[in-house]
């Protein structure tokens, strides 16, 4: 189990912030957080986000990520409601 929260907020006409967090409610411990921009019209979606990954197992370490991602919503059905 985990408490999962994400969220967007309009800043202007095509421009959102984005945010998310995840935590593991048994321990309190932060699993994972995450922040971006994003811009969206009709015709184009560009994201730039970042996050970090506290997960600890095995193997596995903490880890940051940062993501450019374009999407062209009228060539891939992927649409963002940008209301």
């Amino acid at each position: 189990e985990r408490f999962a929260m994400a969220g967007r907020l309009k800043l202007a006409d095509h421009w959102w912030l984005l945010g998310g967090y995840r935590q593991d409610p048994d321990t309190q411990a932060t699993l994972e957080t995450r922040g971006g921009l994003l811009y969206a019209d009709e015709c184009i979606n560009i994201e730039l986000s970042g996050g970090r990954s506290f997960l600890r197992y095995r193997d596995i370490e903490p880890a940051s990520s940062l993501v450019l991602r374009v999407r062209i919503p009228t060539i891939g059905g992927d649409e963002f409601d940008a209301n």
